[in-house]
């Protein structure tokens, strides 16, 4: 649990998140972006982190999967908040 919390600490230092300090619009709200995990054992889709304040919400989503599927081999999407 320690080196998952210090590896999404150092990708949100890294891509200038700022968890939402300054942030102008409502988060969580339309064209927000949701990293979802597939459970196995759930059989359902299951949200694990929220992007929000970036220019483009959904490449940093893609990218953050990206580097977690290489990590921890399981399944992820990016959702948009419609």
């Amino acid at each position: 649990m320690k080196l998952l919390i210090t590896t999404l600490t150092i990708v949100l230092i890294n891509f200038g998140a700022y968890a939402g300090f300054n942030h102008k619009t409502p988060v969580g709200k339309k064209n927000d972006v949701i990293l979802e995990q597939w459970s196995n054992f759930l059989n359902e889709w299951n949200e694990v982190i929220l992007v929000f304040g970036y220019g483009d919400d959904y490449e940093v989503c893609e990218e953050i999967k990206v580097f977690l599927t290489d990590r921890y081999n399981r399944k992820y999407r990016c959702t948009t908040i419609k």
